[in-house]
């Protein structure tokens, strides 16, 4: 879930959405999550894994779409 919401709601907000931001959120988000289930980490104030990762994914979607469009 963390991984792939961000990708699909620029998807529709986007005019022109781009498919490297969208991919390395996904893996970034995805990956983040599965890390903090797996390893059973105490997270802060009790949030779920998918809260950090789809923190993970939305800063990696807008970092990679700003650098993209500077190219």
């Amino acid at each position: 879930v963390s991984g792939l919401l961000v990708p699909v709601v620029a998807a529709f907000v986007e005019k022109k959405p781009q498919p490297l931001p969208a991919l390395v959120s996904m893996i970034a988000g995805g990956g983040v999550s599965i890390v903090l289930i797996i390893s059973k980490m105490s997270l802060p104030f009790g949030l779920d894994a998918n809260v950090f990762g789809l923190g993970t994914a939305i800063v990696l979607y807008v970092f990679t779409s700003l650098v993209i469009k500077k190219d």
